[in-house]
């Protein structure tokens, strides 16, 4: 079930009337999108979590993510808003109970969450800072980013606790204070 979700996810971003994302085979999806939004999994299989996926874009990597980890509840947040409403009709369509899809900035989200996921979303001190007001009191945020990005070791709201290698891309794992 989760498999053809999976692919019915990757059919959605195919067939987008407009661009949701430059990467136009499913070979490439597959290989830049879905795997290392998968793997994510180590990091998050904790139970049942409340988890946002900040500029979610396509969904990813909220989706791929919640489809393997059902018992967490996603709030993928997207400004666009023909992005937001063309994933929240895929989510409805396929009645993915353990998402939410919401238009708007990630500053402006009304929840809090155990923890956040950036990928591609803007800055590194502009990720912090848009995650601040979301995260709960020692929780994580995880920054999925390239090589050139360097770290903030600590700002008036986080604190880095790790910065290593995970699948093809870096991560950087910050704790709320």
């Amino acid at each position: 079930m989760q498999e053809e979700l999976l692919d019915s996810f990757i059919d959605h971003i195919l067939q987008a009337p407009f661009n949701v994302t430059s990467i136009k085979t499913r070979e490439r999806i597959n290989d830049i999108l879905i795997i290392p939004s998968l793997d994510l999994i180590p990091f998050l299989s904790h139970g049942s979590l409340m988890i946002a996926d900040g500029g979610t874009g396509a969904g990813i990597p909220g989706v791929p993510l919640a489809l393997a980890l059902p018992d967490s509840h996603f709030h993928l947040i997207e400004s666009v808003r023909k992005k937001a409403d063309y994933l929240k009709s895929w989510v409805r369509k396929n009645r993915i109970a353990n998402i939410t899809v919401h238009k708007t900035r990630v500053e402006n989200t009304p929840i809090k969450v155990d923890i956040g996921i950036a990928r591609g979303m803007a800055t590194l001190d502009k990720v912090l800072e848009n995650f601040s007001g979301i995260i709960k009191s020692r929780g994580l945020l995880y920054v999925q980013c390239g090589e050139r990005v360097e770290a903030i070791i600590k700002n008036e709201s986080f604190i880095l606790k790790s910065d290593k290698k995970v699948g093809q891309m870096r991560l950087l794992i910050y704790e709320r204070f």
